[in-house]
């Protein structure tokens, strides 16, 4: 006699299954029940997966043979819908997608796709997909509307995998969220560039109290796209919160080390940019070098302390020049020392907090301390 290892109940020493529980008790067998509960499974999902690729397909199809019988043709509507319309969609709202659809990443790509439905062609439209023209877009996933013509919308996702990719869409298939279309009335959002993405890195929230983000952006923009960005990331989240704090970094700039741009709700909106604006840079940039001076090299730092660094010899002492985006300017006298990363200098007399600057294989200028990178400043000459 042996016990049941799930039951604990006495049960015979041959037993392949436990007669108090039911448990399979055998290793073999329940191995064998494993695997092809695993293969039942399998099974499922691909059958689920092959409804959903029908059920898309089957929308693009209807609502092109609608198309096609009726005659509409899809030029961009140049009248505004009035609000009260059922198919009304405020450019800048927040809005859901109501069922799982393919959507395609330009106007273009979707003309082709309408074609490719309408002829029943599932392989082109899989090879858009590997071609990355198109993708599927669930089913509830939020979204913010760019523009729209009579059949079709484009919209940019907001939320999970998928955020901050743009898309056009079956315009039947977006629906105003109801609050932000209220909302919507309050504040109005103007369109982000297309060429101007940004995505989520990191995301703290105290329910009902703070929300705090940390974006990158693919690019530096201006105070006005700021805002239509902060307005946008503020209504993805239903939830209210007294006050929204948002920080923007650059592609090369790190994580918690200062950032580019700031865009706080506290709780009205606040916008900062810390670092230097497009503006500011091309100023910095074009400025003419003293030819009194040997310079090493020229960069700017885009960080809080933003400004453009020069490294350069005078009467055979190395200097290094920070001019800040404010107009005033410091100077301090540099040591090179030896470094197996790059050329090193450091502060003749040295720093407190161990500062050090290290010009890299790729010309840029680090800027780090005794704990590792501080910031990276880009090199401009």
């Amino acid at each position: 006699m042996k016990n049941c290892p799930y039951c604990a109940e006495e049960i015979q020493e041959e037993a392949i299954m436990c007669k108090h529980c039911g448990s399979v008790v055998d290793e073999k067998l329940k191995a064998n029940k494993d695997r092809e509960a695993e293969k039942e499974a399998k099974k499922a999902k691909k059958n689920e997966e092959s409804i959903r690729a029908l059920k898309i397909f089957g929308w693009i199809v209807a609502v092109t043979i609608v198309v096609t019988i009726i005659g509409i043709s899809m030029p961009s509507v140049t009248t505004t819908p009035t609000s009260g319309s059922s198919n009304y969609l405020e450019i800048g709202s927040t809005a859901r997608i109501t069922d799982d659809t393919y959507a395609a990443t330009t106007e273009q790509n979707y003309d082709v796709l309408f074609k490719f439905a309408s002829a029943k062609d599932m392989q082109a439209i899989n090879e858009l997909m590997l071609s990355e023209e198109a993708f599927i877009m669930p089913a509830e996933t939020r979204v913010i509307v760019l523009s729209t013509s009579m059949t079709k919308a484009e919209v940019r996702v907001v939320e999970g995998k998928l955020s901050g990719k743009i898309g056009w869409v079956a315009r039947h298939l977006v629906t105003i969220v109801a609050d932000n279309a209220r909302s919507n009335q309050n504040q109005s959002i103007e369109p982000i560039p297309k060429d101007i993405t940004y995505s989520i890195i990191k995301t703290d929230t105290l329910r009902g109290i703070k929300r705090s983000l940390e974006i990158r952006l693919n690019r530096k923009v201006s105070e006005e796209v700021l805002r239509s960005i902060a307005l946008e990331l503020k209504r993805q989240d239903p939830r209210k919160y007294e006050r929204t704090f948002i920080a923007y970094y650059l592609p090369d700039m790190k994580m918690g080390a200062g950032a580019w741009a700031t865009t706080h709700f506290n709780p009205d909106l606040k916008i900062e940019i810390l670092g230097l604006t497009v503006e500011q840079e091309k100023n910095l940039a074009n400025e003419q070098a003293d030819s009194s001076k040997e310079i090493i090299g020229t960069w700017l730092n885009d960080g809080i302390m933003a400004s453009k660094i020069t490294l350069y010899v005078k009467d055979g002492k190395i200097f290094l020049e920070e001019k800040y985006k404010d107009g005033s300017i410091g100077h301090k006298e540099m040591v090179k020392k030896a470094s197996q990363s790059g050329e090193r200098f450091e502060k003749k007399g040295g720093s407190t907090t161990g500062d050090y600057y290290l010009i890299d294989k790729q010309g840029n200028l680090q800027i780090r301390d005794q704990i590792g990178l501080i910031s990276t400043a880009r090199k401009i000459k």
